[in-house]
């Protein structure tokens, strides 16, 4: 619409009304006039909040991201946070922002309820951008203040768990920017806010963000760091496995294959990296139905993580469970319970009872009964887990559907067998 009916929206009196820098100019002072009403209302903040959130990606942005520190930073005045809502008020008031409040996926998986958060409409967001770079000579210090910021949002959202998921969602689109930042002496630090952020959101199992904060790191690391630097083959096997987990089997399996290669040859193969890498590829196979290929690798994984890492070292415990997974696939059961229940012990011991991975753990050993026939045991251990995966991961986490259907199936399975039994057992009339 600027670019087709300009001068009816705005008047045709000026001669270059149709031109994209005029337009912008000309637009950008319909909320100017905004700004300096609110100026003139004693709310000065109102300008340095809207700019700053135009830095952000189109997206919308948790409330909590944006402080008082972080306000101080960038103007140099001392922010409270009473200025701090009066600014955002303001703004909604004069339809310069909307603040919006609607569950999204993460909320629904965790249980939680979304954090509030703050909407700009994109013409907006895009003349403020503008407003705040032609003022270039203060560009620089605003986007380093909120790169310290998005980083400390990281460390927040990863320090409380499944509490920090819906926040994290939330954050994705904007850790990007990171990456294209021009100051480079902090780019280690900001590669591994983008990394952690999307292994916070695969324990979310909000795999499709968590891809593209990856494919994002990936590219940018290839690109820095060369394609066969440690940091870029972590990149890619994180990659792969979020490409497993939004169901695109195939790229992560080509690229799990390939990541091992290339870290065998990098790092050894019997590096604990490289050890990641077998174990992914070998869980990515057995996902696919090729048990035999997954058992391979993962006898040979077991053994070489018992003797680098230890036998009760976490990633020997999940190779082990893994072991059982592939075993079960191609019908031996009964391995498959035995090396479960060792499983479950040891992950109780050394992670914990209401451990992610000793729930995964005890769901697998109940699929194993299960299919062995011990339907009575596998009913109750599948009660038992999905009971604390909605309670530790919530009711919509992607483990918790998993434990609900694997449940339906067992109960009636059982229930069948039950009824089969009444009706062969003798009459006693």
């Amino acid at each position: 619409a600027l670019e087709h009916e300009l001068p009816l929206l705005l008047g045709a009196e000026h001669p270059d009304a149709s031109h994209p820098r005029v337009a912008r100019t000309v637009v950008r002072h319909t909320w100017e006039v905004s700004l300096d009403q609110l100026a003139r209302e004693g709310n000065a903040l109102a300008r340095p909040v809207l700019r700053l959130l135009a830095i952000l990606a189109e997206a919308p942005v948790p409330l909590s991201l944006i402080t008082p520190d972080l306000l101080s930073a960038v103007t140099g005045d001392d922010v409270t946070v009473p200025g701090l809502e009066a600014a955002f008020a303001g703004l909604h008031r004069y339809g310069l922002l909307d603040l919006p409040h609607s569950p999204g996926n993460a909320g629904q998986a965790s249980g939680i309820s979304d954090p509030a958060q703050v909407v700009l409409h994109p013409l907006i967001r895009e003349i403020n951008a503008v407003a705040l770079a032609a003022g270039a000579s203060h560009l620089a210090t605003w986007q380093r203040a909120l790169a310290e910021r998005l980083t400390a949002a990281v460390h927040e959202v990863d320090e409380q768990g499944r509490a920090g998921w819906p926040a994290a969602v939330l954050l994705a689109p904007h850790l990007p920017m990171l990456l294209d930042l021009p100051d480079t002496c902090f780019s280690t630090h900001h590669r591994t806010a983008l990394g952690t952020l999307a292994q916070v959101l695969e324990h979310a199992g909000a795999f499709g963000a968590a891809r593209l904060l990856q494919e994002r790191l990936l590219d940018f690391e290839s690109r820095t760091l060369g394609p066969q630097h440690p940091d870029t083959l972590t990149s890619r096997n994180h990659l792969a496995n979020a490409l497993f987990g939004i169901g695109e089997p195939v790229e992560a399996i080509l690229l799990l294959r390939q990541t091992l290669e290339d870290r065998s040859r990098v790092l050894g193969p019997a590096h604990p990296d490289t050890l990641i890498s077998r174990h992914d590829l070998a869980c990515a196979l057995d996902g696919t139905g090729q048990h035999a290929e997954a058992v391979s690798l993962l006898r040979h994984t077991l053994a070489d993580r018992a003797r680098v890492l230890g036998v009760l070292h976490p990633h020997t415990l999940a190779s082990r469970d893994s072991l059982g997974l592939a075993l079960d696939g191609m019908g031996e059961h009964a391995e498959a319970v035995r090396l479960h229940r060792q499983t479950v012990d040891d992950r109780i011991r050394v992670l914990g009872l209401n451990h992610p991975d000793t729930l995964t753990s005890r769901h697998n050993l109940a699929s194993a009964l299960a299919r062995m026939g011990e339907q009575d045991e596998a009913v109750r251990l599948l009660r038992q887990t999905l009971a604390d995966r909605v309670r530790v991961l919530g009711p919509e986490h992607p483990h918790t559907v998993r434990a609900r259907d694997d449940l339906e199936t067992a109960s009636a399975v059982w229930r069948a067998a039950r009824r089969r039994q009444a009706w062969l057992r003798p009459s006693r009339r």
